[in-house]
């Protein structure tokens, strides 16, 4: 994949000109060369994985940050990205470690509200239907009945 360098997208490589523009752009590009990059081809005898004969000279590439099986390795005086102090690691472990900590004491508080009133529904449950079937034994059923009365005439009006 090839990605332009322009000057416009790129403000961190770009400090030639202060005014940015096409000139800064322009003196970029020319410095961009494989001479001040370091990039540079050796002629070596060609190995047996290209198929090519070993009498015959294979150009290999040759550049800073890579060696000679063409992999990545560090560059003296290049540095990756900013290295945190120790405190302000120290300040986002404790900072992590806290809020994990609140996470699982909140998940374990909920479990066992969850668990207490499961037992009390099932303890209310069960304590309903015991107290409902001794109540129907010890009065025996509920038959309906009529008896007989007399009528009065006793209408006061």
């Amino acid at each position: 994949m090839w990605v332009p360098g322009l000057c416009s997208y790129t403000k961190t490589i770009c400090r030639m000109d202060s005014q940015g523009g096409d000139k800064a752009e322009a003196e970029m590009k020319a410095l961009v060369t494989a001479k001040n990059l370091g990039v540079m081809t050796i002629d070596m005898p060609c190995m047996k994985h290209t198929g090519y004969p070993a009498t015959m000279n294979c150009p290999l590439p040759s550049a800073p940050g890579v060696n000679q099986t063409l992999h990545q390795r560090d560059i003296a005086g290049f540095v990756d990205g900013p290295y945190p102090d120790q405190s302000e690691l120290e300040d986002a472990e404790s900072m992590i470690l806290m809020v994990t900590s609140l996470a699982i004491a909140l998940g374990a508080v909920g479990c066992l509200t969850s668990a207490l009133a499961t037992v009390c529904i099932v303890c209310r449950l069960r304590a309903g239907t015991v107290k409902a079937s001794e109540g129907a034994a010890s009065h025996g059923p509920v038959i309906l009945a009529s008896t007989a009365c007399e009528k009065t005439s006793d209408v006061s009006v």
